[in-house]
């Protein structure tokens, strides 16, 4: 069995679970702030605070594609099938790119929205996307359009997930006062 990490020393490591060694890694030029590892072809995309997405695969020794359009650090990825995936980073866009192509398809900016996290269901076709400005909002993976925005949490908003039935999702922050995690 194999498993994917990613560190603030800039590396995408590859690692074989029984044997506990790493296979493979790889670097971005600055620290790996987001990756994505889903589907049958072994593909991991990873984003950084160089601004651009890397595409990568198991069994290949370089870089497969790059990913540029970003201004700032990436903050989220989601990988929506084997054909598309969704952007965010602190330039407050979300941008939705087709795989094979390496082409961004829509590109959606909301004021203020700095992307710390973001997660596809794929019962719904929905997207989570947390943000610094306090507030989880559910986007359609389809056309990247805004389909419910929350009320302002209390503090900075660092990750949010679906559960399984796609009908509530969860979201963390950094506070420290007992409300660091809301199921919306």
């Amino acid at each position: 069995m194999k498993f994917v990490s990613g560190a603030r020393d800039a590396t995408l490591r590859l690692w074989d679970l029984e044997m506990g060694t790493c296979l493979r890694a790889v670097r971005h030029s600055r620290n790996l702030i987001s990756y994505q590892n889903k589907y049958a072809k072994h593909l991991i995309l990873s984003g950084s605070r160089d601004s651009q997405i890397r595409l990568w695969q198991f069994d290949s020794p370089s870089t497969l594609r790059i990913f540029s359009g970003h201004q700032m650090s990436i903050g989220g990825l989601a990988m929506l099938d084997q054909m598309k995936f969704v952007s965010g980073a602190r330039d407050a866009t979300l941008r939705l790119w087709d795989l094979e192509m390496g082409t961004c398809l829509r590109a959606v900016r909301h004021s203020r929205n700095l992307v710390t996290h973001i997660s596809h269901c794929s019962t719904n076709n929905l997207l989570a996307q947390s943000s610094e400005d306090k507030q989880l909002k559910i986007w359609d993976g389809r056309n990247l359009c805004l389909a419910f925005q929350f009320p302002k949490k209390n503090h900075i908003l660092t990750h949010c997930d679906f559960l399984p039935d796609g009908n509530y999702c969860i979201s963390s922050s950094n506070g420290f006062n007992g409300d660091g995690c809301e199921i919306t």
